[in-house]
């Protein structure tokens, strides 16, 4: 899953948690804060000249791919109230 932010400071958390949850990589452009998520445990971040470079290397190493895009590395975020309300929606 791509993300291309409007605004720095813009952080779609229920985006993020939504392709996390369903094993998508998420690649995003450079954030200003995160938190709660963590590049290259929940989260891959490029600059957009790198992004590229980036997905085609992630396409390239599937065991690399697989440890960030597991839907279980994104139960450390499951206790976020937005993450609630996913499960309310599911």
């Amino acid at each position: 899953m791509l993300n291309l932010s409007k605004f720095p400071w813009e952080l779609p958390g229920m985006r993020f948690l939504m392709g996390m949850s369903c094993g998508a990589l998420v690649v995003t452009e450079r954030l200003y804060d995160p938190r709660p998520y963590r590049f290259g445990e929940h989260l891959v971040e490029a600059d957009l000249d790198e992004m590229p470079e980036k997905i085609i290397w992630h396409l390239n190493h599937e065991t690399r791919r697989g440890e960030i895009a597991s839907p279980s590395e994104a139960r450390p975020i499951i206790g976020l109230p937005s993450a609630s309300r996913l499960r309310l929606a599911a």
